[in-house]
C-alpha cells in the first residue's frame, strides 16, 4: 500500500518535473550562445541532484517511511517529490540530439 502511493507521487512529480524542465530548457535554448551555460547547468543539475531522494529512501529505517499502520510518511513522499528531478534532462537531452543532424 505504501509502495503503491509513493510510485504514484514519484510518477506525478517526474511529469511536472519533465514539463517544467522541457519548458525552461526550451527557454534558454532560444537565447541560444548567451546563455548555452545555463542550459547545460539546468540538464546536469538534474543528473546530479536525482540520486540522493533515491538513495536516502532506500537506505532509511522503516520508521521513517511508513507509519505502524503501514501507510507512507510525508518524509517518503517528500524524497518521491523530489526524485521527480530525474526528468528534468530527458526533454533537454532529447533536444540536443534532435539537433545534431543538420
Amino acid at each position: 500500500e505504501a509502495s503503491t502511493a509513493i510510485t504514484a507521487v514519484f510518477g506525478i512529480s517526474c511529469l511536472c518535473f519533465g514539463v517544467a524542465g522541457g519548458f525552461l530548457g526550451q527557454r534558454l535554448w532560444n537565447l541560444r550562445q548567451k546563455n548555452m551555460q545555463y542550459f547545460c547547468m539546468l540538464t546536469a543539475s538534474g543528473m546530479l541532484v536525482a540520486p540522493f531522494p533515491f538513495m536516502l529512501l532506500v537506505n532509511s529505517s522503516q520508521a521513517l517511511i511508513t507509519t505502524s499502520t503501514g501507510r507512507p510518511t510525508l518524509f517518503a513522499f517528500f524524497l518521491a517529490l523530489c526524485g521527480g528531478s530525474a526528468a528534468l534532462a530527458g526533454p533537454n537531452i532529447r533536444a540536443i540530439l534532435m539537433n545534431v543532424n543538420p
